[in-house]
């Protein structure tokens, strides 16, 4: 945080917008604005905040399922509650694809109004249904679907192979090439942002952050990708 102010960067926070562990509005809004004191006293503020896959969590871990337009009124509610006394920070969301199809996307778009959108793409389950056409279609869809409602449209780059910082990278450079080809083919626009995250991995060698942000001249860390998504544009 006090890295981005040294910098002049706005800073977005991704954070939970709803999850399985409580249906309460004022929870995830607490946690927000605890995040934004949290940015003031490192000299910093917090521009944006971004909802992590709430319709992706009411939809399929909820239990019973909410419906869309209660997953609709909960999140404007945190959204209200934030505002309410910090009324300068913006909400975007995030949601998954494939697991949200493009039409459930365009309505949570048209729905909740989000200052941007970010879709979080799981490219090793649309490699093995072999739907990378439809992929390259509905990612025009939604995209046309945030241009028409005046909504930032960003792609997050991350790796779906989290064995090691090296397959992490490697499948990020291919989700990456993927997009590349869309634009080259004239079937995409590049979207407004390019997102590079790393991931809190869970696999063989236990919980780990991956690929690691340093050394900066590695390949096989978040420098690097960044450098190679920054390259690409």
């Amino acid at each position: 945080m006090s890295m981005a102010a040294a910098h002049g960067l706005p800073l977005i926070v991704e954070s939970p917008g709803l999850k399985e562990w409580s249906p309460d509005p004022s929870i995830y809004a607490g946690r927000i604005m605890e995040s934004a004191r949290i940015a003031r006293a490192l000299g910093s503020a917090v521009h944006a905040v971004s909802l992590d896959e709430p319709w992706n969590a009411g939809f399929n871990i909820r239990q019973p399922a909410w419906p869309f337009e209660q997953v609709l009124a909960h999140i404007r509610e945190v959204r209200r509650l934030v505002q309410v006394d910090e009324p300068g920070i913006d909400f975007g969301l995030i949601e998954p694809y494939p697991t949200m199809a493009a039409d459930m996307l365009c309505s949570s778009i048209e729905s909740f109004a989000p200052a941007f959108f970010h879709i979080d793409i799981d490219y090793l389950s649309v490699k093995r249904a072999g739907t990378l056409e439809m992929l390259r279609t509905d990612l025009a869809r939604v995209a046309e679907c945030c241009r028409a409602s005046n909504v930032r449209f960003g792609i997050i780059i991350w790796g779906y192979e989290e064995d090691t910082a090296e397959t992490f990278v490697r499948s990020a450079h291919t989700l990456l090439a993927a997009i590349q080809q869309a634009v080259i083919r004239g079937r995409l626009s590049w979207p407004d942002r390019l997102i590079v995250q790393s991931w809190s991995a869970a696999a063989v060698l236990g919980p780990r952050l991956i690929p690691p942000t340093l050394p900066p001249d590695g390949s096989a860390s978040l420098w690097g990708l960044l450098r190679t998504v920054r390259n690409s544009l």
